[in-house]
């Protein structure tokens, strides 16, 4: 087995995961690599060079509760989740068990590339608790109507740094009005830190959205740090995040909504049911947004809670375009 010190020393003592993840690496668990391009089912994973084929190939390597890794080595083709034969999601049950990608840290497309070529709503449920998830790109859409979850997050206390999740990646998956790249199901405690959510290269239509926080539970101390969201609407009953009747605290902070489509009706579709204990905080200044008419609309107004200055386009940072001499 690959150890962290191992990985340490391959990769000339540069730790594995960014300052957000808490020091995964240094609680001893085995580091095991995916390589889309050079990677073989019948590889024995624990080597650069041994790299298995798939994430779920790689995925099966891991077991709960050891800090195990997996490395998802950067590439020009890219990693698919599974083979073309899978018919359900990626179940990530294992907990402490992490996935990091091996490329530059950039916001936008990075190189340690997640595909899936099989059909299936969600792609990728994620049930383990305590798992770090960190820099990598998924591509979430293929051209079919059942394609409506990218990737499903059940588990609690999972963090998400500088991820893009990108779709819809094609218009007929996102012009589903269930579509949604991300949903938080009954998740608590999960942070989102420096991610990128969506595409504005590829429509969505009514209904469809990036991230959604739902589930019979309730779900609660969700913090969204310095990410953007950004789309390319064909139907003003897009949105950028749908926030369900069980969610409970929300922080925002650093936030920033960009639509290059349909002028959306809304940036947030949140319902009002309990506004005694549903927050949506905006921390510190409120988010920025471009391309939607509100942050979210009469039934959801008293769910949000925002500094407060003296008119409400300055509390709601609604973008504008001045003109300049």
């Amino acid at each position: 087995m690959t150890t962290f010190g191992d990985i340490v020393r391959q990769l000339g003592g540069v730790p594995v995961g960014s300052m957000g993840s808490g020091g995964i690496g240094l609680a001893g668990g085995n580091v095991f690599f995916v390589n889309g391009a050079d990677g073989l089912a019948g590889n024995g994973g624990n080597k650069p060079d041994e790299a298995k084929a798939t994430l779920t190939q790689g995925y099966d390597m891991t077991s709960s509760n050891n800090n195990d890794i997996v490395v998802l080595v950067g590439d020009s083709s890219g990693v698919q989740v599974g083979a073309s034969t899978d018919t359900s999601a990626l179940a990530w049950a294992n907990n402490y068990t992490h996935l990091i990608g091996a490329c530059a840290p950039t916001a936008y497309g990075k190189r340690a590339r997640l595909f899936h070529n099989f059909n299936a709503s969600p792609i990728l449920t994620i049930s383990g608790s305590g798992c770090s998830f960190e820099n990598f790109y998924f591509s979430h859409g293929r051209g079919s109507t059942t394609n409506k979850i990218g990737a499903n997050v059940t588990g609690d206390y999972n963090y998400f740094g500088n991820v893009h999740f990108n779709g819809p990646s094609h218009a007929t998956d996102g012009n589903q009005t269930s579509y949604s790249t991300v949903t938080l199901d009954g998740a608590s405690a999960t942070t989102f830190d420096r991610c990128v959510f969506g595409t504005n290269s590829t429509l969505r239509g009514n209904g469809a959205t990036s991230l959604t926080m739902t589930g019979t539970d309730t779900v609660g101390q969700i913090w969204i740090r310095d990410c953007e969201f950004i789309s390319r609407a064909s139907n003003a009953g897009a949105t950028h995040i749908e926030i369900g009747a069980s969610v409970g605290l929300v922080i925002m902070e650093n936030v920033v909504f960009i639509n290059e489509g349909t002028t959306m009706t809304q940036a947030i579709d949140s319902n009002i049911t309990d506004t005694t204990y549903r927050k949506i905080v905006f921390k510190g200044l409120p988010p920025f947004c471009i391309g939607a008419t509100d942050f979210a609309d009469a039934t959801g107004d008293g769910t949000l809670w925002v500094y407060n200055p003296t008119t409400t386009q300055n509390i709601m940072c609604l973008g504008t375009n001045p003109a300049v001499a």
